[in-house]
């Protein structure tokens, strides 16, 4: 999420006043981290990378204000974290992966449509009638972009 503050003031910051004792929003957030026993995602994958998550446009401010926190209990199951630039955004896009520990290989499997289903009309109209319901939502939204 976009929490808008750091748990480091020096750590996460580039430029933003590094020096300055750290604001309520920082202490409230290391609280709510505490409290709620989180784990940190992208810190915990890379304890000494910036990953910086914000930007100014001349990138001579950055900060590491947006945050993916698991309770602690599942960060074991935590394989990655990465930061990605977004381009309509001075945010970047942060991308967490998560696994199961003694989980089975994977075959080289595809995914086919069990075409007998087209056969049974009940289905046929289950699904017309899915996708016919789906389209009058679109009026309740302002844009397609909003509907989607």
């Amino acid at each position: 999420g976009d929490f808008n503050t750091v748990l480091d003031a020096f750590a996460d910051r580039l430029r933003t006043s590094a020096t300055r004792p750290p604001d309520p929003s920082s202490k409230s957030f290391t609280s709510l981290i505490a409290t709620n026993d989180l784990t940190d995602v992208f810190r915990s994958v890379h304890p000494t990378e910036p990953g910086f998550t914000w930007r100014q446009p001349n990138y001579q401010n950055m900060s590491r204000i947006d945050y993916v926190l698991v309770s602690r209990d599942l960060s074991c199951y935590i394989d990655d974290c990465t930061v990605r630039s977004w381009l309509w955004s001075d945010h970047s896009l942060l991308k967490a992966s998560f696994g199961t520990r003694d989980r089975p290989a994977r075959g080289a499997g595809y995914w086919h449509l069990n075409v007998s289903v087209l056969d049974d009309t009940d289905y046929c109209r289950l699904i017309r009638g899915f996708w016919q319901s789906w389209r009058d939502e679109r009026l309740r939204y302002p844009s397609v972009r909003d509907w989607w």
